[in-house]
C-alpha cells in the first residue's frame, strides 16, 4: 500500500448501506472530507511558524526604524546605494505577510 499525500472520505449522506463510507485517493465526491498525511501537515506547520517568526523579526525591525529618525535612516540608505535593498526588504515583508494570510489556520 502506498502512502498518498491526501485521501478523501465519502460524505455520510449517500454512502452505500452495505459497504459504508468509502475512501478514495481522488476527490470524487462533492463534499468529501479531505485528510492530509501527518508528516506533510507537520512540514507545513513548521514552515508557517518559520515565516511567522521571520515576519515578526522584520516588523520589529521596522518598528525600531520608525521609533528613530526614520527619514534620516532612509535617506542615508538611499545615499549609500542601499535604496534597492530597502525596497527589497519591504517587498519581502509584504510577500511574507500575504503568505501567512493564506496559511493561517
Amino acid at each position: 500500500m502506498s502512502d498518498h499525500e491526501r485521501i478523501y472520505l465519502e460524505p455520510s449522506p449517500g454512502a452505500d448501506e452495505d459497504y459504508g463510507r468509502q475512501w478514495c485517493q481522488h476527490n470524487v465526491w462533492d463534499e468529501a472530507t479531505e485528510y492530509v498525511r501527518a508528516d506533510l501537515h507537520e512540514v507545513l506547520i513548521q514552515e508557517r511558524d518559520r515565516l511567522r517568526e521571520a515576519l515578526k523579526r522584520m516588523e520589529d525591525c521596522f518598528e525600531q526604524l520608525a521609533a528613530t529618525r526614520t527619514h534620516e535612516v532612509y535617506a542615508a540608505m538611499i545615499d549609500s546605494g542601499q535604496g534597492q535593498a530597502l525596497l527589497d526588504l519591504d517587498n519581502a515583508r509584504r510577500n511574507a505577510r500575504d503568505v501567512l494570510r493564506e496559511i493561517r489556520p
